[in-house]
């Protein structure tokens, strides 16, 4: 068995190692303690298999977050390091951009991005526009995406938008379900693009 422990630091502890099989006093006793010690959050339990940390991702996420966007638009030609470097302190710079994510041993597993836009009508409440919303092929189904969406509402709450929106390709019909169970509604508005060369 495996507890996890998050906000910021998230230690996965061996607790058959520790010698304290199934004992869930035991078990707590530890985890408290080392929550005290190292001011880490409250315990997390996340399943028997993942060590896992929800938080906003930095430039050190940078290079895993490029290889999970491989999985989200296979045929892009990716751009090397170093020019995605250059965006991402564009995008440090700008706090009104925030990317959010799973990390799994140091690996961005789940994440999305969502950026506040200042508006003039709804009382001068601002949106939020959600996007590059993707999960690892082999972590898919665990509640992740769920998790960083939650992450990217939140921001845009604290923001004081009035509304999120995020938009999803017109055949993913599996990936709408979960959108609308999230809250989203997917008949409120059309959505249009124009793709520029």
């Amino acid at each position: 068995m495996s507890y996890f422990v998050g906000v910021r630091c998230l230690v996965r502890f061996d607790l058959i190692n520790a010698g304290m099989k199934n004992d869930g006093k035991l078990i707590r006793d530890f985890i408290d303690e080392y929550c005290k010690k190292y001011e880490v959050g409250e315990p997390v339990a996340l399943g028997g298999r993942i060590c896992m940390e929800f938080r906003r991702l930095t430039e050190n996420d940078l290079q895993s977050l490029l290889e999970l966007y491989k999985q989200l638009q296979p045929d892009d030609d990716f751009t090397p390091l170093e020019d995605s470097k250059a965006v991402w302190k564009e995008i440090e710079n700008n706090p009104d951009i925030q990317y959010f994510g799973a990390i799994d041993n140091g690996r961005v597993v789940s994440t999305c991005y969502a950026v506040y836009i200042p508006n003039l009508t709804r009382n001068n409440r601002g949106i939020c526009f959600i996007e590059n919303v993707v999960t690892d092929k082999d972590y898919r189904n665990q509640g992740l995406a769920s998790k960083i969406i939650d992450m990217a509402v939140e921001f845009a709450k604290e923001k004081g938008c009035y509304k999120a929106i995020l938009q999803s390709g017109g055949s993913r019909v599996n990936a709408h379900r979960f959108y609308e169970s999230k809250g989203f509604d997917g008949d409120s508005k059309k959505a249009f693009d124009m793709r520029l060369t």
